[in-house]
């Protein structure tokens, strides 16, 4: 329980003594208080105001703010950050967040999780989630890691190379998502074909039929058709949008693929957020 542990000033470490009155530095409120000397900190709790020494690694910084006031478990080694358990659990010298990949520098103080940013993974958020590449894009001011977006016709694998997003392409199939075909031909199942190889027959069997992205085959009147049962969460308003790889922004991934489910269409999520102005605009499809 919180209240077992008990706070202790300076974290252990000896409080500064002020030279001039041989008594420690009082860096609380009122009239007696006194500025900590350069490399330290004020440790403010309910009961004491300590002047603290820094960590080595710390001295040349500038403390500024609030500094561990009422902390139940005292501050970090850094002097600004409050420890979010015993044994300085949470603190950033503790978690080491990755600073491209994770949000801020602290983490859970029982799993030393950090919090990732979308796309982005591990217990200190310092990689990709498999799918995703381009962690250092961030410091260029992505969201997080992008999604690889590797076409489902065109490539060997769904996962990317992590610095440049260049997927794994078929034979014969080039770009950097594996969609582009040589000149007079086109991307299906089947790989690049003659436009009218995919205008083939309408299938009475399931036999005859090959559905993809989650749909499953249905014969219905006679005729083979691929049909695609899932839903979007009826509440949409924590949804984050995506782009499309057909340059359609959808209000969520879900959205997306729901689209590519129902019409059978090779769509994947090519960038986090809204497709750039000049690309057609559309909110996907809908579940009515």
């Amino acid at each position: 329980h919180l209240n077992n542990y008990e706070l202790i000033p300076c974290n252990r470490a000896s409080p500064l003594v002020n030279p001039h009155t041989g008594r420690d530095y009082y860096c609380g409120q009122g009239p007696d208080k006194e500025e900590c000397p350069p490399g330290s900190y004020c440790h403010w709790s309910l009961s004491f105001a300590k002047c603290c020494p820094m960590d080595e690694a710390e001295t040349n910084m500038t403390v500024s703010g609030p500094v561990c006031k009422g902390s139940q478990f005292g501050c970090c080694p850094d002097g600004k950050t409050e420890s979010l358990g015993p044994n300085y659990a949470g603190c950033p010298s503790i978690c080491q967040c990755h600073k491209l990949g994770a949000y801020e520098e602290t983490c859970d103080p029982v799993t030393n999780q950090c919090r990732c940013k979308p796309g982005v993974g591990g217990t200190k958020c310092d990689r990709c989630e498999p799918g995703y590449w381009g962690l250092p894009q961030i410091q260029h001011g992505s969201k997080g890691c992008q999604p690889c977006a590797c076409s489902l016709f065109g490539s060997v694998r769904d996962d990317c190379e992590q610095m440049t997003g260049q997927c794994v392409c078929k034979p014969g199939i080039g770009g950097k998502k594996c969609n582009m075909c040589p000149a007079g031909l086109v991307l299906g199942p089947k790989g690049c074909v003659l436009a009218n190889q995919l205008q083939a027959n309408s299938p009475h069997t399931c036999a005859d039929l090959e559905c993809f992205f989650g749909a499953k085959c249905h014969v219905r009147d006679g005729h083979a058709e691929c049909l695609c049962d899932a839903q979007c969460p009826a509440d949409s308003s924590s949804a984050t949008p995506v782009c499309g790889s057909d340059g359609e922004t959808y209000g969520s991934e879900c959205h997306l693929k729901l689209y590519a489910c129902r019409y059978q269409k090779d769509v994947v999520v090519d960038a986090l957020g809204s497709c750039p102005p000049l690309g057609n605009q559309s909110d996907g499809v809908t579940d009515s």
